[in-house]
């Protein structure tokens, strides 16, 4: 145990008085005070795993409790920006637990969090991290009638584990940029469009969408988009029109529909400030079609097509 240093000697003439105890006695609280207020989960390895690091009753009525911890170090080997956490928590009336993120991007985010309820009437808070985590250390600010630590670590999901949904804190926009890095030809007379096929990512900051095998992209969270593409396109002559849509469950709703007539065969497409509230699960895409049915061509690359989101 630490060496505790007495800022208030007592005197030499009254050694044990009350004011000397009292001074002692505060002295040595602020003193454990300090111990147990960090405590570190060491660095992971090439297995995914499960960390306990609370434990609390499931439901104390109108008693009193609480916790509220910063976890430092939420991501694993190779980035820069290592992230970090607050979680707090309380069961006075019921569950209540609220986890915070903080400098998080989808390519850096290596941890979740979940909870298990015990038919004993505990509650356990456990850290489900996968492979090859930085080694985490995490603050205590404030415990009230919890038991916090480093109390269990195992490499198989718990029973009854429910994941609990993270809320980012942003400290940097979410954009989502793709693009098809190949050259993709289309057959598809207007207004029977097809699918523009992004398969690329180029930038990716936040947790927006993820990029599904068809081209199309499936949100994953509810948020506000703007929205812009641009399109090289070659073809043999008349117009082409693109489309951008999106699903809802069944329900397909056209967000824009722009025609371009440009004479030539080559033709470029660009439309921008397109803005909507998209639900988590729903889906976005962009067809294509042409007037004559004749062939037309996406040229592959990144400054040839893309199709960028920007959350506002």
């Amino acid at each position: 145990m630490k060496k505790i240093e007495f800022k208030n000697l007592p005197s030499k003439e009254t050694p044990l008085s009350a004011n000397n105890l009292n001074l002692m006695q505060k002295n040595i609280e602020d003193e454990i005070n300090k111990i147990n207020k960090y405590f570190e989960i060491p660095k992971g390895d090439s297995r995914k795993r499960w960390v306990k690091i609370a434990d609390f009753a499931t439901n104390i009525g109108l008693s009193i409790n609480g916790m509220q911890i910063k976890i430092y170090g939420t991501i694993r080997f190779g980035s820069n920006r290592p992230g970090f956490d607050i979680v707090e928590a309380s069961t006075r009336g019921g569950m209540n637990i609220t986890i915070l993120g903080f400098n998080h991007t989808s390519n850096t985010e290596n941890q979740r969090y979940g909870y298990v309820n015990n038919p004993n009437g505990r509650t356990e808070l456990w850290i489900e991290q996968e492979s090859y985590n930085y080694r985490t250390t995490v603050e205590v600010t404030n415990v009230i009638d919890c038991k916090i630590g480093l109390l269990a670590m195992q490499y198989e999901r718990p029973e009854g584990f429910v994941v609990i949904n993270k809320q980012i804190v942003a400290t940097e926009k979410s954009v989502l940029s793709v693009y098809n890095k190949d050259n993709q030809q289309i057959i598809a007379k207007d207004p029977s469009g097809k699918k523009i096929a992004f398969n690329s990512i180029k930038k990716e900051i936040g947790d927006i969408a993820v990029l599904q095998t068809d081209g199309s992209l499936k949100f994953k969270k509810s948020c506000t988009i703007t929205m812009s593409y641009n399109l090289f396109i070659d073809c043999v002559s008349g117009y082409v029109r693109a489309y951008i849509y999106t699903y809802r469950g069944t329900q397909l709703t056209t967000l824009s529909d722009t025609l371009f007539n440009a004479a030539g065969s080559f033709k470029a497409l660009n439309v921008a400030g397109i803005v909507h509230d998209f639900q988590k699960d729903d889906t976005l895409f962009i067809d294509i079609s042409q007037s004559e049915g004749n062939p037309l061509t996406v040229r592959g690359g990144y400054t040839n097509n893309n199709f960028t989101l920007l959350e506002i």
